[in-house]
């Protein structure tokens, strides 16, 4: 009997030690609450960065544990923990996005979202060098209440609410004659986004898409609708290219056609971006003249969307028998 409330004693006191010990931890207990603006994704990705904050004192007698950058993988519904007392600054994303990832993750001035180059099966399928087009990416760099301030031996709440990223291009094609389009390319399409202040990166790249009969209204016979995380701030002609290729009588032809101004009137309709909820239209004509195909960009009040037309700003290619 002795010996049982000894070994009772025992385990108390270590347990109170044990508590005693935590308690002087420099830390604090978070919870981050994630809030998402799309469709609720399978699992999310939090990082901590701890900004400079010298006057935090560490309390006597309390171990000094050092903020550093930390990398969370939790539910949809946030994650909860304990973190060094200090400042911090937040970038969460979901992590079922496709074909992303990320890269400078540990500074948060320079971590990117970046596309990743199209796969084997579908790359090898379709001429070009391209990126994959991204998926359903939601991400934020702020947090409600500002930045996340963990208090010593306490309890912080805090909201972040990714945003969806992922913006939209939507070709229409009118095609005339004995023309069948079969897939195409568009250029100036940006690789990566800043998670700190989501600016897309400046370089341009390509992605490929297919084309699907048209589904909506107007005098169309073909659409592509194109995932892409930016396209480039338009500099000079040729900014932005569709290249299409296609079968004219039986003979394989590959065309291409300047759509940069057309780009850069939306972008000024749209104060100098490109609005997540509001695709990019370009309406596209196919046809015959004499035996060779013939492209043109369209006004962009014939689209039946957007407001506003392109005028003198239509361009015209010709093509290149493949």
């Amino acid at each position: 009997m002795l010996s049982g409330a000894l070994l009772f004693a025992l385990t108390a006191e270590v347990g109170c030690t044990k508590q005693s010990l935590d308690n002087r931890k420099n830390e604090g207990f978070v919870e981050v609450a994630l809030t998402w603006s799309g469709e609720t994704p399978s699992g999310a990705r939090i990082h901590f960065y701890p900004v400079s904050d010298a006057e935090s004192a560490v309390p006597d007698g309390v171990d000094e544990s050092v903020p550093e950058y930390r990398v969370v993988d939790c539910s949809a519904s946030g994650w909860s923990g304990k973190l060094p007392v200090g400042t911090y600054r937040v970038i969460a994303y979901n992590t079922d996005a496709g074909n992303v990832d990320i890269r400078n993750e540990q500074d948060y001035e320079q971590a990117e979202i970046y596309v990743l180059p199209e796969s084997g099966a579908a790359a090898a399928s379709r001429a070009g060098e391209c990126i994959a087009q991204p998926g359903n990416l939601m991400l934020t760099s702020k947090l409600e209440e500002g930045q996340l301030v963990v208090p010593f031996n306490d309890h912080v709440k805090v909201t972040a609410k990714p945003e969806p990223r992922v913006k939209s291009v939507e070709l229409s094609f009118k095609v005339e004659g004995d023309v069948e389009l079969v897939s195409g390319m568009l250029t100036g399409v940006s690789q990566a986004l800043s998670c700190s202040d989501f600016k897309c990166h400046p370089d341009p790249c390509s992605v490929n898409f297919s084309v699907q009969p048209y589904s909506g209204e107007g005098d169309f016979n073909y659409e592509a609708k194109i995932s892409v995380l930016d396209l480039v701030a338009p500099k000079a002609s040729a900014t932005h290219t569709v290249v299409l290729n296609l079968v004219a009588n039986g003979t394989p032809y590959q065309i291409s056609v300047d759509v940069t101004d057309l780009v850069n009137q939306f972008l000024q309709e749209n104060g100098g971006n490109i609005p997540v909820e509001i695709p990019v239209p370009i309406p596209v004509r196919l046809e015959m003249i004499g035996n060779i195909p013939s492209v043109e960009v369209l006004p962009w009040d014939n689209t039946g969307s957007g407001s506003g037309s392109i005028g003198n700003a239509a361009g015209s290619g010709s093509a290149d028998v493949l």
